[in-house]
């Protein structure tokens, strides 16, 4: 599409006959360097995404629209967990590139009436006009499900990055700064609560950690107790082995039959009592 800029005249050059005269100039050039020019100063200009200038005036818009509306509009809150390491491990191109995979992909997980914004860094916003606060879990979800897989760098190396989210909802109009400021602070929040959720489970696992090796610690040394109680009485011989006689043989013999199994005595018949008698003479003299 060409654009054009017209201009006229009338002259009257004998002061009479008047002429028109009618200046057009092609300003498709000048007009292509202006919209680039405003397009730079509403958008991010690494990621495409608008900016926070252009974030702020849609959302301006759709809570003036709500005032009628009463639907609610939505603001989420975006800090990217895991960035920093990339950047700093892989270089700042790396950084880079992960960045616009991430607003690619946020930007495909979204209505198309929502706007996904960068705000600078590794944080995002996402403007959802006529969302309420119930269906927010719903968009959080395909967030996160879109920014699950891996990113495969230049280089080869995958990485993966998280989020950590803040939403705030006004129904029925509102300041543009303090949903937005609201929607960051809550963002926070989250935040430090999951790290102190983390530092908690560190410590659990580390008090656990600490029992495990006490007990395995008490069982050891109760281990070489045992040893050490064994070799003491293997030391001291069988009971009964001091003090025998001086032949050389005895002690041997003694060693060789520690602890092998004897023979316990079998017990001889009870002598008949005598008041049986009679009656086993009895019996013999019936047969």
């Amino acid at each position: 599409m060409r654009h054009a800029r017209k201009s006229t005249s009338v002259l009257r050059p004998d002061g009479e006959h008047p002429f028109l005269i009618a200046v057009i100039e092609d300003t498709t050039a000048q007009r292509a360097a202006e919209d680039a020019l405003v397009r730079l100063a509403m958008h991010d200009p690494l990621t495409d995404l608008p900016n926070r200038a252009l974030l702020g005036d849609r959302l301006e818009r759709a809570l003036t629209a709500d005032v009628r509306q009463r639907v609610g509009v939505t603001v989420i809150y975006i800090d990217l967990d895991g960035f920093k390491p990339v950047n700093d491990s892989h270089g700042h191109a790396a950084g880079d590139l992960l960045l616009k995979a991430v607003a690619a992909r946020l930007s495909g997980a979204v209505r198309a009436g929502d706007t996904v914004a960068r705000l600078g860094g590794d944080e995002f916003a996402v403007l959802c006009p006529g969302l309420g606060a119930d269906q927010v879990p719903v968009v959080l979800g395909r967030m996160a499900r879109a920014l699950a897989p891996p990113v495969r760098l230049p280089g080869g190396a995958v990485v993966r990055v998280g989020l950590s989210t803040g939403t705030a909802t006004s129904v029925g109009g509102g300041d543009p700064a303090s949903l937005l400021e609201e929607a960051d602070q809550a963002m926070f929040a989250n935040k430090r609560r999951r790290r102190t959720d983390r530092a908690a489970a560190r410590e659990d696992a580390e008090r656990l950690a600490a029992r495990i090796d006490e007990r395995m610690a008490e069982r050891a040394a109760e281990r070489a107790a045992e040893r050490s109680a064994l070799r003491s009485a293997g030391a001291a011989g069988p009971p009964g082995s001091a003090g025998t006689s001086g032949s050389a043989s005895a002690p041997a013999a003694a060693s060789a039959t520690w602890g092998a199994p004897v023979a316990a005595p079998v017990p001889s018949p009870a002598p008949a009592a005598d008041d049986d008698l009679p009656a086993r003479a009895v019996a013999d003299s019936s047969r």
